[in-house]
C-alpha cells in the first residue's frame, strides 16, 4: 500500500491528479509560444510565395520568376543520361563533399582560363546545391553575433534573413538608379562533362557560352521594345537576363495610394497579374523597409524564356496599347 507520511491514500492521489493537470497546462503554455527564433522575427513575408501563387490562380504569361522555360542544351542532357546510364555505379554514391573530382577539376581549368589565375580545384572550388546554400555557408563561416553587414540594395531577399540567421545586423546601403544537401554524383558527372566540351570549344563560335548571351541580347532587344510601346521605361540591363521597367507613367491608370502600407509596384504588379494576364515582380521586394517608397515605381522582368513565351507577352503588351492610345 503507498502511503506518504500526513497524507492519505485519497489525497496523496487528489495531489497527484491536479500536479498532473498544472504541468499539462504549463506544458500547453511553453508550446504556445512560437518556434521561430526572435532573431527571424519580421521575415516571414516571401515575395516569391505571394506572386508565384498568383501567377498560378490567374491565366498569366510568367516573366516574374528568372527560370529558363526551355531545356538545356543538348549536349548537357546527353551528358546526363550518359552519367546515369553507364556502369560505373559509384556515380549513384555519394561523392566528395566539396565537390566530385572530376567537376571540380574541369572548373578549377574553365574559369582558370576565363579568369587568367591558377585555380587549385581542391581548395579553391566547392559545389553547392544552388547559390542558397553557397550564401548561406558564407554568412555563417564569416559573420560573428553583432557584426554589421552591408546590404547593397536591391539585394536578392535572401540575402537579410541569412545576415540575421547568422547573429549579424544588416547595414543598407541603397544605389541610386541612373537613365539609361549535396548535388547528386544525380549531375555533378554530368556538368564536368559539359563543361569539359565547352574548355575544348572556348571563345569559338559554336560554343554554348558564345551563343547563348547573344540569344539573351536578342530577346532583350525584343521585350525593351514591347514595353516602350505600351508606355514603360526600361532600363537596359548589360549583363542579367533580368529588366527592370520604370512605371511611373502609370499612375493615371493605377492610381497611387499614398496612405497604403502596400508599396505601388507591388499593387502594380498584383492588377497587371488579374487585368493584363502579365507576371513581373516588385523591386521594392528587394529592398529594406526603410526604402521601399523610394523604389516602388519600378518592377522586373525576366527574359530568358522561349520565344514563344516572349510572343505571348507581346501580345498582351500590344492590346494594352491599343486600349490606351485608341484604334
Amino acid at each position: 500500500m503507498l502511503r506518504r507520511a500526513g497524507l492519505s491514500l485519497g489525497q496523496f492521489l487528489w495531489r497527484r491528479k491536479s500536479s498532473a493537470e498544472f504541468s499539462c497546462s504549463i506544458g500547453k503554455a511553453k508550446m504556445s509560444r512560437s518556434v521561430q527564433a526572435q532573431r527571424l522575427q519580421g521575415l516571414d513575408k516571401n515575395v516569391w510565395v505571394e506572386f508565384v501563387k498568383l501567377a498560378a490562380t490567374y491565366p498569366t504569361v510568367n516573366l516574374g520568376q528568372g527560370f529558363p522555360d526551355f531545356p538545356p542544351p543538348d549536349f548537357v542532357k546527353e551528358a546526363f543520361v550518359k552519367a546515369v546510364s553507364g556502369e560505373n555505379a559509384m556515380l549513384h554514391q555519394y561523392t566528395r563533399v566539396f565537390g566530385h573530382p572530376a567537376l571540380v577539376t574541369i572548373l578549377a581549368r574553365f574559369f582558370g582560363k576565363l579568369l587568367g589565375q591558377d585555380i587549385d580545384p581542391l581548395t579553391n572550388v566547392m559545389v553547392t546545391v544552388g547559390a542558397y546554400e553557397a550564401l548561406f555557408c558564407c554568412f555563417q563561416a564569416l559573420v560573428d553575433g553583432g557584426d554589421e553587414v552591408i546590404i547593397i540594395e536591391p539585394f536578392f531577399d535572401c540575402y537579410e534573413p541569412m545576415v540575421k540567421m547568422a547573429g549579424g545586423t544588416p547595414v543598407f546601403i541603397p544605389l541610386r538608379p541612373v537613365s539609361g544537401p549535396q548535388i547528386p554524383l544525380s549531375r555533378q558527372e554530368a556538368v564536368a562533362q559539359g563543361f569539359q566540351r565547352e574548355l575544348e570549344r572556348y571563345g569559338k563560335p559554336e560554343s554554348y557560352f558564345v551563343q547563348l548571351p547573344q540569344e539573351l541580347q536578342q530577346k532583350r532587344d525584343w521585350l525593351v521594345q514591347s514595353l516602350l510601346a505600351v508606355g514603360m521605361k526600361p532600363i537596359i540591363p548589360e549583363g542579367t537576363y533580368f529588366l527592370i521597367a520604370d512605371l511611373s507613367e502609370f499612375k493615371a491608370e493605377v492610381p497611387d495610394l499614398p496612405d497604403c502600407e502596400e508599396p505601388y509596384d507591388s499593387r502594380f504588379v498584383k492588377w497587371m497579374i488579374k487585368n493584363k494576364g502579365l507576371a513581373a515582380i516588385p523591386v521594392s521586394a528587394f529592398y529594406s523597409t526603410a526604402q521601399k517608397r523610394n523604389f516602388d515605381h519600378f518592377i522586373r522582368f525576366c527574359f530568358v524564356k522561349e520565344e514563344a513565351t516572349l510572343k505571348a507577352a507581346e501580345d498582351i503588351l500590344q492590346q494594352w496599347k491599343l486600349k490606351k492610345t485608341g484604334p
